[in-house]
């Protein structure tokens, strides 16, 4: 009698997380909410980072003004496309380090290729766990009396570059980027170049929309502009025309 009793309990703690709609922790298979394009670039006194504004829930625009870009201390800013709700979930580690930081007064805080290692080994720690954050991940600081850039992904793949573009962004930005950089880049230089990447990603890729972000990061500290809407135009006779022939564009 006692064993059938300890079976039927066994079969119960089975039966009622399926009876209930619990069902077994899972990981994430794959993203839901997902952020476009970043690009940044490197200009001889700091660096330049845009992204939009759009989360999509599969191929629907669904969140038209999701922020991708976060102050991390002084001189840093973490930006991100892919997965939103993992963006949000460093968002909150990367505060809670920074407030440790402040609380123990000590003048020492988290320095941009601190937090870009740190951004780093996270990611690799959940790769390892079969439970990766879906996202890539640029940070943009200034340290040393140097600008940084570096990139990391859900993979774990670290590496510093002089410009940087995610997504789409790395298909069609990077060219553009590698073509216009140069040692003595200005500021205005770099943000029109950053604009225009962000107007060539809008044209081309599904989940972007217009309305953008730029984010500088200087000596002088970080700054993320406030949303702005990007010059376009959808009037071009190439765009309004229907083809058959091999003459079509994208």
């Amino acid at each position: 009698l006692k064993c059938g009793f300890v079976r039927w309990l066994c079969l119960l703690s089975a039966c009622l997380p399926v009876m209930f709609g619990h069902g077994p922790h899972e990981h994430t298979k794959q993203p839901f909410v997902v952020g476009a394009s970043v690009v940044a670039i490197k200009y001889k006194d700091g660096v330049v980072v845009g992204a939009d504004m759009l989360g999509s829930y599969g191929n629907s625009a669904r969140y038209p003004n999701m922020d991708k870009m976060k102050v991390v201390g002084e001189h840093t800013i973490l930006a991100a496309s892919g997965e939103l709700s993992d963006f949000q979930y460093f968002q909150d580690l990367l505060t809670t380090l920074d407030t440790e930081d402040w609380i123990n007064e000590d003048n020492v805080r988290l320095e941009s290729k601190e937090i870009a290692s740190y951004v780093g080994r996270v990611c690799y720690n959940r790769r390892t766990k079969v439970d990766p954050l879906w996202g890539q991940f640029v940070t943009c600081g200034f340290q040393d009396g140097k600008p940084f850039l570096g990139y990391s992904d859900l993979y774990g793949t670290c590496f510093e570059e002089k410009y940087i573009g995610t997504g789409m962004g790395a298909h069609m930005s990077l060219p553009m980027m590698r073509s216009a950089w140069k040692e003595d880049l200005t500021k205005e230089e770099a943000i029109a170049l950053i604009k225009q990447c962000l107007t060539i990603l809008f044209y081309r890729d599904c989940n972007s929309c217009c309305t953008v972000q730029i984010g500088v990061v200087d000596a002088s500290g970080c700054t993320i502009g406030k949303p702005e809407t990007i010059e376009h135009n959808w009037n071009y006779k190439a765009y309004s025309e229907t083809r058959n022939d091999d003459s079509a564009s994208w």
